[in-house]
């Protein structure tokens, strides 16, 4: 199964408990194939990466805007999978 997980802060290398990641890797352990989309922020850290690959999940980092977010949208559709939770 194809799962696509969008959230503030989403999959992160540091917030270990945060439900984005829980989730992602309890899935991604499962065999299926996990995008996470979240906020990119350069003034931290965990957050300052556009994109990267953690425990087999696809992150994504986009910059926080109102909508339109054209960074957000192209994600969104590079990013395509039957299953989203939001």
């Amino acid at each position: 199964m194809n799962v696509l997980i969008v959230g503030l802060g989403g999959v992160t290398r540091t917030f270990r408990h945060w439900p984005e990641r829980v989730l992602a890797l309890g899935l991604a352990r499962r065999g299926h194939m996990v995008w996470s989309i979240g906020t990119r922020d350069r003034e931290r850290p965990a957050l300052a990466d556009r994109s990267d690959i953690i425990d087999g999940v696809l992150v994504r980092r986009v910059r926080s805007a109102y909508w339109p977010n054209a960074e957000l949208s192209a994600a969104l559709r590079a990013g395509r999978a039957p299953i989203s939770f939001i």
